[in-house]
């Protein structure tokens, strides 16, 4: 993973968010409200502004109250956007992902959502 750069890493959060395109749901292909195209747009306008310059940080990938306790299990990840809580790319999984920053500054909890960086950052 540390082959990979954090210029690297921007390009393709950048290529990304270039390449996103809008697509409409029939209402029987998606469970709950679709987004408007209108929200989507000011969801990727808010994303751009939490964009940081990607750095390596561990999060916890424990999915018990114990694990992350324990602070284990965990993995190094790309962050590249934070707000409330912190979107990271993992480079083993090719995706992206969100972690709940935690106030007694442990470690960042992955909560499970992962998937293409627009999708991700309007999950939150």
């Amino acid at each position: 993973m540390y082959q990979t750069t954090s210029q690297r890493i921007a390009e393709l959060v950048a290529t990304e968010l270039a390449a996103y395109r809008y697509e409409a749901f029939e209402p029987c292909d998606t469970v709950g409200t679709a987004c408007f195209e209108e929200q989507v747009a000011r969801s990727i306008q808010e994303l751009r502004s939490c964009l940081v310059e990607p750095y390596i940080a561990r999060v916890l990938t424990g999915t018990t109250a114990e694990e992350i306790a324990k602070r284990s299990p965990s993995k190094d990840v790309w962050v590249v956007a934070e707000s409330s809580h912190v979107v990271f790319f993992d480079p083993e999984r090719q995706t992206y992902g969100i972690a709940d920053r935690r106030p007694d500054e442990m470690a960042p909890v992955v909560i499970g959502v992962e998937g293409d960086l627009v999708y991700v950052f309007g999950a939150m």
